[in-house]
């Protein structure tokens, strides 16, 4: 009886130690993701390629991620600047959707406001020091610059000497016109009917198991 009690207390005395160690290891294993995380979610429509990420911000149990390259080159619209009403907006939740995540994927992704969910980055977005961009809208940052996804042809998309691309902002400058990233990383205006301007979506995520 003494002995088996012993036992009993020396097993209790370990068990705090034991818990810290399992706590530990399942921690290593599945690291946090952290804002500025290049990760991969989805795949390119075109080449069965994964999408490459990059992480803006994460709280308890969500990420909102930006496409780390231009992914897609279409006009925003044929007359209108108004996002939510857009071809852009239109084909990201549709044929976009639909084709580059599967249904474990697709679970994942959060509808904002107006029920969509994938977007474009907004002019407040891309000047938000939280996610990493300058609050200056002329500054030329390096942070906001992308260049085309490797695996694509996007024949008609322009495209600086260094291979930047311009992409469209989902913010509106006037009836017909939309705020736009350059290829030097400052920002400009853009016709909503230009077909050389580049598209770089931005989800946010349930986070749970997604590294």
């Amino acid at each position: 009886m003494k002995k088996w009690f012993i036992a009993l207390m020396a097993a209790l005395l370990l068990l705090p130690a034991v818990c810290a160690f399992a706590e530990t290891a399942e921690t290593a294993e599945t690291p946090a993701l952290q804002p500025g995380d290049v990760i991969t979610f989805g795949r390119y429509p075109e080449a069965y390629n994964l999408i490459t990420w990059r992480v803006l911000a994460v709280d308890d149990f969500t990420a909102t991620l930006i496409s780390e390259d231009v992914i897609a080159c279409m006009r925003f619209d044929y007359d209108s600047s108004d996002w939510a009403s857009s071809d852009l907006c239109q084909w990201l939740n549709g044929l976009f959707l639909k084709n580059a995540f599967n249904q474990n994927e697709s679970w994942r992704l959060i509808a904002n406001e107006e029920g969509h969910r994938v977007v474009i980055p907004s002019r407040e977005d891309i000047l938000n020091p939280l996610y990493g961009f300058s609050q200056d809208s002329q500054k030329k940052d390096d942070a906001r610059r992308a260049k085309k996804a490797e695996m694509l042809s996007l024949n008609s998309l322009w495209t600086s000497k260094q291979g930047y691309c311009t992409y469209f902002l989902r913010t509106a400058e006037s009836d017909d016109n939309v705020y736009q990233v350059r290829a030097t990383g400052n920002l400009g205006v853009a016709k909503v009917t230009r077909e050389n301007v580049g598209v770089r979506p931005m989800i946010r995520v349930y986070v749970n198991g997604l590294e």
